[in-house]
């Protein structure tokens, strides 16, 4: 990547960043005020958090209406979502999604080792397979794998 490539880059983060500390929680429509034009993605960390307080209608009002107008405008959205939250509003706010996808943590059984896995809930108007997939997180980001082969690691050999 180039210099000047890196500023653009690194001023569109700087950007989100003042963007992401100001709207008031439970505020649907103030948060499409920070959707300026030439906004591409939004990332929303804790929904379940932002909307702490509101009932069950007014979240399920105020998201339906936030992800309607992201997607009108063309701007991707990752709302993430801690596994804490009740699961009411985890069902309300998959409702307004187009796709869901979720990750978690168990013991296998089998082995008696702790497992990564990822489940893709939904995904409007795209297959997906049925089962959950194991995923690894290493600096590249979340490797998944895909019937049962081992997750693409580089330079990395681990004996098995």
């Amino acid at each position: 990547m180039d210099e000047e490539n890196e500023a653009v880059e690194a001023s569109r983060i700087e950007l989100a960043s003042v963007k992401c500390v100001a709207p008031k929680k439970g505020n649907f429509t103030e948060l499409m005020r920070y959707a300026t034009p030439g906004t591409e993605v939004v990332v929303m960390d804790r929904l379940d958090e932002y909307a702490r307080g509101m009932s069950p209608a007014e979240f399920h009002d105020g998201f339906e209406f936030f992800v309607r107008r992201l997607h009108e405008r063309g701007i991707t959205a990752l709302m993430l979502m801690d596994g804490t939250a009740p699961a009411g509003w985890k069902k309300l706010a998959m409702e307004s999604m187009g796709g869901v996808i979720q990750l978690f943590r168990w013991v296998n059984p089998d082995t008696g080792r702790r497992e990564r896995l990822l489940d893709i809930v939904k995904m409007a108007g795209v297959p997906a397979p049925i089962g959950s997939l194991p995923y690894e997180l290493d600096s590249g980001g979340i490797l998944v794998r895909l019937d049962g082969e081992r997750p693409r690691w580089s330079g990395i050999d681990d004996g098995s």
